[in-house]
């Protein structure tokens, strides 16, 4: 048999200036940020720039204009054969291209800063190729009715190829936007990645009466990505099943549906997003030699790091799949164990080993440990004839902790845990990335990591944090950091429901988490009162005078307050519980039924749906 699907997408559109970390950059924060006494035009007609010189909404959203297409293709052809001894072979080759190009102008008509050298354009273009080629051999066997034996040997093997070229030039002639006519500033820069994994993968399954089952299965990765000298991984898995329902003394039970007992031990690899980690790269770069222009190069991130591994996950499941009610009612539980070894994370390092180059990834000593339980729930409420409702009910509870991180000796001898910050985020103006995570043992990965708010003192304004030794301090050191929550959620919640009457639908989603926390950016921009921008209604409680009793501590133009410490400090303050509770999705879809279609296998159906129509929240952000 020969087989084949194919699938085209194209989106062209139009983006706007936005998601620019929090440094009050892009649309939405422009909009908290800019103040009101900020005119919309200057005296030339250009959207006028805020006190601090950064854009307002109105630039970002009408004073550049970026148009993007996206062309996504997604195909596969297949042939399966049959060989002698009932052995099937299969073959199968995957491609993936996507496409996108993104032309850039921003009008010297309308914004300041681009009037200064005449409009200021860019083009990107760049393309992803991937391919999948699986080839797999197949054998099945019954033996004397009850013994049920599948054995699969394979192969796997995937390229990308990425292709990425960027333009960018300014002095235009007015009413010309295409980078052509750019005569001044022109550069142009090119990138290109290409990565490889290769697979031999090998599973058995065997079903006694398909009442026992029995499944194992080993595979050997191996990829580019991974340091030269340890490119291989090996993974093995098995797993078991009794199928309770099926013995006699159960044969006879009109309560039960189906009962499963379920359980298994795996292990998967994973790898970084880099994909040179074996080499140091290296920019290109001018410098002065004997008075003259020369080429050169430089390091960058990542240093090389030929012994990098694959960071594999150990993981044990245990549970049971239970219907009953002629399946109206299903019911899967499981508890699950899974430990992290080999965690790959990008490890600063000194200037004398890596130059300019001052991160590698690096097998972390320790491991990384997930355990929870998860349920689902699915009941058929109404199973009429012309009027159907399905819901699920889903819930999973984890707990996530770092152990075993080797310890070092301190500044007064004394051996500690060694800790590896992470998660930069860019607030503050300055654009430079101040790290909000750590990894250190006994805490969750994602674990906020800063000072710990403790007021306002009334008699300076200045805010004031916890101390190391249980005091308090309006200029805290960094010993005085402490673990302040978790990104990660405790527990993780879905609410699903299809509702059929004849042929309308009614699909929606609820999701939800809880016992997770969120660093509120936003909020060092419109509290912080640093600089001088727009504010939230908050800051009207800001501390004024001595003797004033507040938890908004006083303004400082700068950052800088009268103890000498930062006034947005990475601190409890601006951490938030991220709780939530949304309507994720809601479809509506009508099924055109014709006899005349259905002869020729086809189906319309007609739908609309809507994403996050609503969040209830305590977070304050955006």
């Amino acid at each position: 048999t020969v087989g084949t699907d194919i699938a085209y997408n194209r989106q062209d559109g139009r983006t706007v200036n936005d998601n620019n970390s929090a440094n009050h950059g892009g649309a939405v924060l422009a909009a908290l940020y800019t103040p009101p006494i900020v005119p919309i035009f200057n005296a030339n007609g250009q959207y006028q720039n805020n006190i601090d010189n950064s854009s307002t909404p109105l630039d970002d959203i009408y004073a550049n204009d970026n148009h993007y297409i996206k062309n996504n293709l997604l195909g596969n052809v297949h042939a399966e054969i049959t060989l002698p001894f009932g052995i099937k072979y299969r073959s199968q080759l995957g491609v993936s291209m996507n496409n996108y190009n993104n032309d850039a102008f921003t009008n010297p008509l309308l914004d300041q800063g681009a009037s200064q050298v005449n409009g200021i354009g860019s083009s990107e273009n760049n393309e992803t190729f991937r391919y999948t080629w699986d080839n797999t051999l197949t054998y099945s066997t019954v033996i004397n009715k009850v013994h049920s034996i599948t054995a699969v040997v394979g192969t796997s093997a995937i390229e990308e190829k990425y292709t990425d070229s960027y333009l960018y030039g300014t002095g235009f002639p007015a009413g010309v936007t295409t980078l052509n006519a750019a005569s001044a500033n022109k550069s142009i820069s090119t990138y290109k990645t290409d990565w490889t994994t290769s697979s031999y993968f090998g599973r058995i399954n065997y079903a006694y009466n398909d009442k026992y089952l029995l499944t194992a299965s080993l595979r050997a990765d191996g990829s580019s990505r991974a340091g030269i000298n340890n490119q291989w991984g090996y993974f093995p898995a098995v797993s078991g099943a009794w199928r309770v329902s099926s013995e006699d003394f159960l044969k006879d039970n009109n309560l039960i549906s189906d009962l499963k007992l379920r359980a298994g031990y795996g292990e998967v690899g994973n790898l970084p997003q880099t994909l040179y980690n074996s080499y140091s790269s290296l920019n290109p770069a001018a410098y002065l030699f004997g008075g003259n222009n020369a080429s050169g190069y430089y390091p960058t991130n990542p240093a090389g790091n030929p012994d990098l591994k694959w960071e594999s996950t150990k993981g044990i499941n245990f549970g049971f799949d239970l219907s009953v009610f002629h399946d109206r009612l299903s019911l899967s539980a499981d508890y699950y164990s899974k430990k992290t070894t080999d965690f790959i994370f990008p490890v600063v390092i000194s200037t004398a080993e890596g130059g300019a180059a001052n991160l590698k990834n690096t097998n972390l000593p320790g491991n990384v440990s997930n355990q929870g339980i998860e349920f689902s729930l699915t009941g058929r409420i109404i199973a009429a004839q012309d009027f159907t409702w399905t819901s699920t009910l889903t819930a999973s509870f984890n707990k996530n902790r770092v152990n075993g991180m080797p310890q070092i000796t301190d500044s007064n001898g004394n051996k500690v845990d060694q800790t590896f910050p992470f998660g930069g985020i860019a607030f503050g103006g300055s654009g430079n990335a101040t790290n909000l995570s750590i990894v250190k043992n006994g805490l969750p990965l994602g674990a906020f990591y800063g000072y710990q708010y403790a007021g306002v003192d009334p008699a300076t304004g200045n805010a004031l944090y916890k101390t190391a030794s249980g005091s308090t301090s309006a200029n805290p050191t960094s010993d005085d950091q402490t673990y302040l929550g978790s990104g990660l959620p405790k527990a993780t919640y879905g609410f699903a429901n299809t509702i059929t009457y004849k042929n309308l639908s009614l699909d929606f989603l609820f999701d939800a988490v809880t016992g997770n926390k969120v660093f509120d950016a936003t909020r060092v921009e419109t509290e912080g009162m640093y600089i001088s921008g727009n504010a939230s209604t908050a800051v009207l409680n800001r501390w004024r005078k001595p003797g004033d009793i507040t938890d908004v501590p006083a303004a400082y133009y700068g950052g800088t307050n009268s103890a000498g410490a930062s006034t947005i400090l990475p601190s409890s303050r601006f951490i938030e519980n991220g709780a939530f509770v949304r309507l994720k999705s809601l479809s509506l879809g009508y099924l055109i039924k014709s006899s005349a279609l259905e002869k020729q296998g086809i189906k319309i159906r007609v739908f609309a749906t809507a994403q996050n129509l609503f969040t209830i929240t305590k977070y304050k952000g955006y």
